[in-house]
C-alpha cells in the first residue's frame, strides 16, 4: 500500500480500511495462537499498513481544524 493511495481518499474510506486493518490484524493474531500458522511477518506488515493509514488521517483531520487554519491566518498577518 502507497502513501499516493491514500492520501487520494477521502476520511471515510480511510477509516473503513482502518477498520478492515484491524480485523486482518486479529484474524491473524488468532491462527498464530492457535499455532495454525507461525508466519509472523504478515502482522508486522499489516501493523505496518495500518500506522499509514492512520498518519494520512491524522494529517487529513489536522489540515482541516480550525486551529490549523487560525494558525495560518496569523502567521500571514505577522509577515505583513
Amino acid at each position: 500500500m502507497e502513501i499516493k493511495e491514500l492520501r487520494n481518499k477521502n476520511e471515510a474510506e480511510l477509516k473503513e480500511k482502518i477498520k478492515d486493518l484491524k480485523k486482518q490484524m486479529e484474524d491473524n493474531m488468532e491462527t498464530i495462537f492457535k499455532g495454525k500458522d507461525k508466519n509472523f511477518r504478515k502482522i508486522r506488515v499489516i501493523r505496518k499498513d495500518l500506522a499509514r493509514v492512520m498518519t494520512v488521517l491524522n494529517e487529513k483531520t489536522k489540515l482541516m481544524s480550525p486551529s490549523s487554519l487560525r494558525s495560518e491566518v496569523k502567521e500571514t498577518k505577522e509577515e505583513k
